[in-house]
């Protein structure tokens, strides 16, 4: 077990082991999540306060709010209670800027797409639908993580903010070059 938690990849504030994401703080915090068939989970634990937490929902889509609520439990100093972004309504024929490809990092690909009134993240093979927060701020359910497309001096979308893990990621649009 003690393998399965030692990392192998790191990203600002984070690690990854072996199943176990690793939150760097104090306390360190280990957790995973899941979810299938409309329900989800969340395992957590802190081995240096002994204690753990296990939050299970038959809402799948508001993965991330699992999320908080079992890091809030382990860690309200640093993890706020969350409550559920709700999407509001946009003209979505402003879908049409936002498509396109946009490059994370050399090799690592953003991709936006539509399908008629609801816009869309490809993670791998797997669409996952954003939700308008605004007309250019958007939102995953699943995980806390937010989108922010921006336009340039001549009004086009060629760049996208990624907030995601606390950090803040500008994304250049690579399909126009």
């Amino acid at each position: 077990m003690e393998k399965t938690q030692t990392p192998f990849f790191s990203f600002p504030g984070s690690e990854i082991g072996l199943g176990w994401l690793i939150v760097q703080n104090d306390p360190e915090i280990i957790w995973h999540n899941g979810g299938t068939g409309g329900y989800r989970s969340f395992i957590g634990f802190d081995k240096e306060g002994q204690k753990a937490v296990v939050v299970l929902s038959n809402l799948a889509r508001e993965g991330d709010y699992i999320e908080n609520i079992g890091l809030h439990i382990l860690d309200p100093n640093t993890f706020e209670l969350k409550t559920p972004k709700k999407p509001v309504e946009v003209d979505t024929s402003i879908y049409d800027d936002y498509v396109g490809e946009y490059e994370l990092f050399p090799g690592v690909t953003i991709t936006i797409s539509r399908e008629g009134d609801r816009l869309f993240e490809m993670e791998g093979d797997e669409k996952v639908e954003i939700f308008p927060l605004s007309e250019t701020r958007y939102f995953y359910k699943g995980i806390d993580a937010e989108i922010i497309f921006l336009r340039d001096e001549n009004g086009q979308v060629n760049e996208l903010v990624l907030y995601l893990g606390g950090e803040e990621y500008h994304v250049q649009r690579i399909d126009r070059e």
